[in-house]
């Protein structure tokens, strides 16, 4: 009895379990999910609704992680504002 490679495949991969995207139809074109970022300052950003790439600049140019997420939120806060008064005066 000959049996196909996809077969075997796929009895192997429910035995052992199937890597990321085995089952799906574009199996080779399935991306991994992108991990979570659960260091300080994905946890920090997050929580604050900034960018992380925004910190990670402020943090490289030599603030420490608090102080950096509290600028970038700062900035986004002035830059809501400008843009709520632009729009008020606009009308």
């Amino acid at each position: 009895m000959k049996q196909k490679p996809t077969t075997i495949l796929a009895v192997l991969a429910a035995l052992f379990g199937a890597p990321a995207g085995f089952r799906t139809a574009n199996a080779a074109d399935a991306a991994p999910a992108e991990e979570a970022d659960n260091s300080t300052l994905g946890l920090l950003c997050k929580g604050a609704g900034v960018d992380p790439a925004d910190v990670r600049w402020r943090v490289a140019a030599g603030l420490d992680v608090k102080q950096a997420v509290d600028a970038a939120l700062a900035q986004k806060q002035s830059e809501a504002q400008s843009a709520a008064a632009a729009k008020k005066g606009g009308k």
